[in-house]
């Protein structure tokens, strides 16, 4: 390779890792906005620090892939939105319908869309007006409709409307829908503007955190009709207007629509009952601020504010949320339970994923018919107002992971086949059922070093397709009923001391030279894997002198592998030009 073919090779590896780059500056990136490589300009349009100028120029170039990404960056100005919201490529107009900057004025014109999959993404966005709404709801498309009810915002006169449509699964989602939201008793009163007032609370902030300390008729709340298993009730804490010195600060509501409400409660009528009343007839309660959010997204807790006498323990009865609740801008749409274990060179892990297969036909899919998911670690801490806390660790499956942050790999699922295609797809998956939710069981695992190849993926997905049942078979039994494994897609980690090629610097000769040094197999062959140019004489001097020295552990594996490449490739130069790599 010459020096000039080498530099230009280099150049498109530090191009390409643009998306890798958090800290690239405004300015590079306006530089590697006028690239001719179309790939390069994608990812300058999916980074997070482009300029509202970069990508407004951006959005005007011929390549879809490029107005994608700038359709689907939090950075994009309304302006700009509103012209990719006409653009003749459908990926690009479901793109700018996720957009938080995107208007409810924009999706009322985006509801007019021919593509069915842009008009599903209006009726679930939160933004959508309830003008909006209506109109969807009366869309021929079941799916659309079946958006319109899973929309936090659409009103009960709507759900109404769809209880009596004609197919009976959408008439039953309206029902379960109006059952959740606790209709009937809270919500019907919305039309007038009228809130069931129900009790008092104050406020108070410490360094352990904050505390709505409230009380609550008890007759107010006997006549409020609940929902669901642990027959929840809606409650809104809402700031007064004038507040006086040692008088309640904040207001409570029935209700979880309130427009000034400061914190919202989702408290079980049943156990809150079990509370005993003061003179006046009130149930004294608290809700304490958690450190992180947990799997339900809920920041505060709920607990009655005497302790069970028997356990000495507060009774937690319920779940609170605030505005800093909001989970970047995008939905979970599953949880994970993770595994760890030893291998050469790295930690391995494998995660087993259970996906909500009712959003499975809402993803946002690209077009190759891949949905991007991220898996991100919730570590929750519940507060108790003596200073104990209890903790948690759990794992959500979300969307939008560009604009997430914590995501600890993130995986590229099959949900469909473009004409043309053909490899296995999530829909092409047993649903299971779980509780009461139906899901795709899905296994993350790590990827053999070997097979790690130029898209640098360390993970690969596929169909979980064990059930308890099969530990009552033999291994021979269980092996022939679990079959092939059914691939439907790729990862990535994000940990950086886990990651195969995370930063640009591993695709140069010093970071092959590093990854040697620090014994990383994975790392190594990765590197290799993706760019053999890379390897140097001095690299298989570096690792003969590691087998010589009695106090570095190198692996086997590294070492042949190294060997293997810098034979390989000098022997193809030695055909080529007659030289002999350096």
């Amino acid at each position: 390779m010459t020096t000039k073919e080498y530099a230009e090779e280099y150049m498109n590896i530090y191009k390409e890792a643009v998306k890798f780059d958090s800290d690239i500056s405004a300015e590079t990136l306006a530089e590697l906005a006028k690239d001719k490589n179309a790939l390069v300009r994608r990812d300058v349009a999916g980074n997070l620090n482009a300029s509202v100028e970069t990508l407004a120029e951006l959005a005007k170039d011929k390549n879809a892939l490029v107005r994608r990404n700038v359709a689907g960056n939090p950075n994009t100005s309304v302006e700009t939105l509103a012209e990719l919201a006409k653009d003749k490529n459908a990926l690009v107009r479901r793109d700018v319908v996720h957009n938080p900057n995107t208007s409810a004025a924009m999706l009322a014109e985006l509801v007019k869309d021919k593509d069915e999959l842009v008009r599903i993404n209006v009726a679930g966005n939160p933004n959508t007006s309830v003008e909006v709404l209506t109109e969807l709801a009366k869309d021929e498309s079941e799916l659309i409709r079946w958006g319109v009810i899973d929309n936090p915002n659409t009103p009960v006169k709507i759900l109404a409307e769809l209880e009596r449509d004609k197919y009976e699964f959408i008439a039953e989602l309206a029902r379960s829908a109006k059952k959740k939201e606790n209709i009937d008793n809270q919500l019907n009163k919305e039309d007038m503007n009228e809130k069931i007032y129900v009790g008092n609370s104050y406020k108070t902030v410490t360094e352990k955190g904050t505390f709505y300390n409230f009380e609550v008729s008890k007759e107010a709340i006997e006549k409020i009709d609940g929902a669901g298993k642990r027959n929840e009730i809606y409650l809104a804490i809402e700031p007064k207007k004038e507040v006086q010195e040692k008088h309640p600060t904040h207001s409570v509501y029935v209700g979880d629509k309130h427009s000034k409400r400061e914190l919202q409660l989702v408290v079980s009528k049943d156990e809150l009952l079990k509370a005993p009343v003061d003179a006046y007839g009130n149930i004294k309660a608290f809700a304490a601020s958690r450190e992180k959010i947990g799997a339900d997204l809920s920041n505060y807790s709920v607990a009655l504010e005497q302790k069970d006498p028997e356990t000495d323990k507060y009774q937690f009865v319920g779940r609170g949320y605030d505005e800093s609740t909001k989970f970047g801008e995008t939905r979970v749409v599953g949880v994970a339970f993770k595994t760890e274990f030893g291998q050469d060179g790295a930690d391995g892990k494998v995660y087993n994923v259970n996906l909500d297969a009712n959003k499975v036909s809402k993803l946002t899919m690209n077009e190759y018919g891949d949905a991007r998911l991220g898996i991100v670690p919730y570590a929750e801490k519940v507060l108790n107002p003596d200073g104990s806390t209890t903790e948690q660790t759990r794992y959500l499956v979300t969307e939008a992971t560009s604009v997430t942050k914590g995501v600890e790999a993130t995986i590229a699922v099959h949900v469909s086949n473009p004409e043309g295609k053909e490899y296995p797809t999530l829909s092409s998956c047993a649903i299971h059922k779980v509780g009461e939710n139906e899901v795709y069981k899905l296994v993350v695992q790590d990827r053999k070093s070997e097979s790690i190849g130029k898209d640098c993926a360390d993970l690969t997905v596929s169909e979980n397709k064990y059930t308890p049942e099969m530990k009552n078979l033999s291994e021979a039994e269980r092996k022939a009923a679990l079959g092939e494994k059914n691939y439907i897609g790729k990862g990535w980690t994000n940990d950086p001391d886990k990651i195969r090629i995370d930063k640009r610097e591993d695709l140069t000769p010093k970071g092959l030279t590093a990854a040697i040094d620090n014994n990383h197999t994975v790392k190594v062959i990765a590197i290799l894997n993706a760019q053999p140019t890379l390897v140097r004489e001095s690299h298989l001097k570096q690792i003969e002198a590691r087998q010589k020295d009695s106090n570095l552990k190198t692996s086997n594996v590294l070492v042949e592998k190294v060997k293997q490449t810098f034979d390989s490739f000098a022997t193809k130069q030695k055909k080529s030009n007659g030289h002999k790599i350096k």
